[in-house]
């Protein structure tokens, strides 16, 4: 927006040169109608940037939970470097999906050790205790007994024989479940060492470009208007262009922009595959992962 309030006000200067021009009869209703067309475009464009600001501030809200008419600050210069590549070290081991595959793995093989160790079950004692009383009829003649009370004392021991189940089922399973998470911790380790990859080379040849740009090509379209404006202001350069001279500087400002915009979300991208963001806490140890 800021690149484009520039132009408009190079733009703007150059019609009120050219309608005083018109009233001298030095130039044309249509060198002026050129100029007003081309100051309209330009504001049209800028009108289409406020949209598409305002459309990100509404998003980026919603992404924070805040209301959708809050108003957005930015803190950071574009052309301010909000990432270093030199922060990226060991980006393998703090990767969330590869810690959570990872602890998958150890999961799995402590899933195998159980159903193994489970294979023979425990042992089972027990103890127990009895007591019989009988009475008979109190006849001498018939029974002489009268009462009679008997005490018991047991203990037993049960021993499980794994002869047909032995955990054969789970074993398997658990063991399939770690050779899947390996395969894919393998597969995870070979996309997060190409995206940081591709991230490293976009970073690198963007840098170049957005360098060229601000070293060489806006610097020499910006002289080239101000060569083309003392010109046609002695008479001595068609307005035709001029104009074009306009639009070169136009487009190589949002050129810039945009190069600098894909440079900025390049060092997000690689912040994210190297998993480098501030917010990420330490990844614990293992210790601190027991209950």
């Amino acid at each position: 927006i800021a690149s484009r309030e520039s132009v408009i006000r190079i733009a703007e200067q150059l019609v009120h040169h050219a309608t005083r021009r018109r009233q001298a009869a030095e130039v044309s209703d249509a060198d002026v109608n050129l100029l007003e067309i081309e100051l309209a475009r330009f504001e049209q464009e800028k009108r289409r940037l406020e949209l598409g600001r305002r459309t990100e501030a509404v998003r980026l809200n919603r992404l924070l939970y805040r209301a959708a008419d809050a108003p957005v600050a930015i803190s950071t210069d574009l052309a301010s470097q909000a990432f270093e590549p030199s922060r990226v070290s060991d980006p393998l081991a703090r990767r969330p999906d590869l810690v959570r595959t990872r602890l998958e793995i150890d999961r799995a093989r402590a899933e195998g050790l159980l159903a193994r160790a489970e294979t023979w079950e425990d042992w089972t004692l027990g103890v127990g205790y009895e007591s019989d009383r009988q009475v008979f009829r109190d006849e001498p003649t018939v029974d002489p007994i009268g009462v009679k009370r008997d005490d018991f004392l047991g203990a037993s021991v049960t021993v499980p024989l794994p002869l047909w189940n032995r955990n054969q089922g789970r074993e398997l399973a658990a063991r399939a479940d770690e050779r899947r998470a390996q395969a894919r911790i393998a597969s995870l380790e070979r996309a997060a060492e190409a995206e940081i990859e591709t991230a490293r080379r976009r970073i690198e040849e963007l840098s170049i470009v957005a360098r060229e740009y601000e070293q060489s090509l806006l610097p020499r379209s910006q002289r080239n208007v101000e060569i083309l404006e003392g010109g046609y202001r002695q008479g001595l350069v068609a307005i035709t262009t001029l104009v074009q001279a306009q639009q070169q500087l136009a487009d190589t400002v949002l050129r810039r922009a945009e190069t600098l915009g894909e440079l900025r979300q390049a060092e997000v991208d690689l912040e994210t595959a190297a998993a480098a963001s501030p917010l990420l806490r330490t990844i614990p140890s293992p210790e601190e992962n027991l209950p």
